[in-house]
């Protein structure tokens, strides 16, 4: 989005994420291995507004710079919210060639995005897709950066346990500051 394009800088609020922080720092530092090796991180947090889409972002921007030198014009990341990118898929709403190139493109690029998952409306239709996406990156031990205001019981329930425990065997960081917008 157009917010991350530039300029992202880590807000720490040193009273409640320090502990946080100081783990992202260190996937920070070694986003390049940390990406190449398959790893994930859910970033889980109550309020709305406390820096997770620009922590994602910042990581994502971080990733392309260590690889600019070694790589070929390829998409490195791709960046989704996915109650918008749900709406797209719907019927209808993308032709059948770009269906297949987005989630082409999904299954195949470094490092994925998903941002402000457990958002959108639960229903079989949605949990067959996240499902669908999710399991390929885990299988294929593609990197994902999950950014949420759910709770792990309220994901649990609405998106069911199966996709959960994808999204969750890796790392989880949960954010207790307050909102920065």
């Amino acid at each position: 989005p157009k917010r991350y394009q530039y300029g992202i800088k880590f807000v720490v609020d040193t009273q409640n994420d320090k502990a946080v922080f100081g783990r992202i720092k260190e996937i920070q530092d070694n986003i390049k291995e940390w990406v190449e090796n398959g790893h994930s991180l859910v970033l889980i947090s109550p309020t709305k507004g406390n820096g997770k889409t620009s922590i994602a972002c910042k990581l994502a921007h971080d990733y392309i710079k260590s690889i600019l030198d070694t790589t070929i014009l390829d998409p490195a990341v791709y960046f989704i919210n996915v109650p918008q990118f749900l709406e797209e898929l719907r019927p209808n709403g993308m032709d059948r060639d770009m269906l297949d190139s987005v989630m082409r493109r999904i299954r195949e690029v470094p490092l994925l995005i998903m941002d402000d998952i457990g958002a959108e409306k639960p229903s079989d239709w949605v949990r067959e897709r996240l499902y669908s996406i999710i399991n390929d990156r885990y299988s294929d031990m593609k990197s994902t950066i999950y950014t949420t205001n759910s709770t792990v019981q309220d994901m649990n329930i609405n998106l069911q346990e199966r996709i959960v425990s994808r999204m969750m065997c890796d790392e989880v960081l949960v954010l207790d500051g307050t909102s920065k917008r």
